[in-house]
């Protein structure tokens, strides 16, 4: 339960926050999320999940009114011959991989600041 509660909790911020500022939003955010709810390095899947959510709900709350016009024709412009799906599938997995990667590498970070013995 904590795991969904954390999912659509990252979600609906890098959801606000995408609708004001840059597409690359999440990098910060995902940066936070991981150093404020201490997320280990083997649950760092989860914040690449949320900011899939995310942009597969943006995606689809832009794409399923305009009846996939933009979106095949993008498909048709990369090659994928109109298959729609697959370049939204595209563009939900990159955003997934780099949320994935932020979270594992700042949680290896955090971890490599907490084990740093202090010195006297």
């Amino acid at each position: 339960m904590k795991n969904v509660l954390m999912i659509l909790g990252l979600s609906a911020l890098n959801f606000l926050f995408s609708l004001y500022t840059q597409w690359w939003i999440f990098v910060p955010l995902v940066i936070l999320w991981v150093a404020l709810f201490q997320i280990p390095r083997s649950r760092s899947v989860l914040p690449g999940m949320a900011i899939a959510l995310s942009w597969l709900t943006m995606i689809l709350f832009r794409d399923i009114p305009n009846h996939h016009i933009l979106s095949t024709r993008m498909a048709n412009l990369f090659g994928l011959k109109g298959n729609y799906i697959l370049f939204i599938g595209l563009n939900v997995f990159i955003p997934f991989l780099l949320a994935t990667w932020t979270a594992y590498l700042s949680a290896t970070i955090t971890v490599a600041k907490v084990a740093v013995p202090k010195k006297r």
